[in-house]
């Protein structure tokens, strides 16, 4: 039986998922990780929520890059490499940012659904009148 994922597991596992090349699935991720030296199941690891966020949204950004270059017109103009590296840039700072949000969530026991959810403003009525 494997032992308990740790936070530093749970972060380094993240950072795996982030930085992983090609199509993503549970079982390349497993496979990927043993090669790393863990023991756990997909099963495991799937049943953290930071873990589990981070596979959805590497799989949500792979989906949108296939739709992207599905819908994009063959006449487009190739972004510089200065351009890539800044956003390669800007998405790894983001990332970073996205674990930091749901680590909080995670220990303030905030549900991933609820995270998911479009925030919606509570008894603002920008009609109202002081008197």
């Amino acid at each position: 039986m494997s032992k308990h994922l740790s936070r530093r597991d749970i972060e380094t596992i993240c950072g795996h998922i982030a930085s992983f090349r090609g199509k993503l699935t549970w079982e390349d991720l497993e496979a990927h990780l043993q090669e790393a030296g863990y023991t756990h199941t997909r099963w495991a690891i799937r049943q953290h929520d930071l873990i589990k966020a981070a596979y959805d949204a590497k799989k949500k950004a792979e989906r949108a890059i296939k739709d992207t270059k599905k819908a994009a017109p063959k006449a487009v103009a190739k972004p510089s490499q200065e351009s890539v590296a800044v956003l390669k840039a800007r998405i790894h700072a983001l990332e970073g940012q996205l674990a930091v949000v749901l680590d909080n969530a995670a220990e303030l026991g905030i549900p991933l659904e609820r995270m998911q959810r479009a925030p919606h403003p509570v008894g603002y009525n920008p009609t109202s009148q002081r008197h």
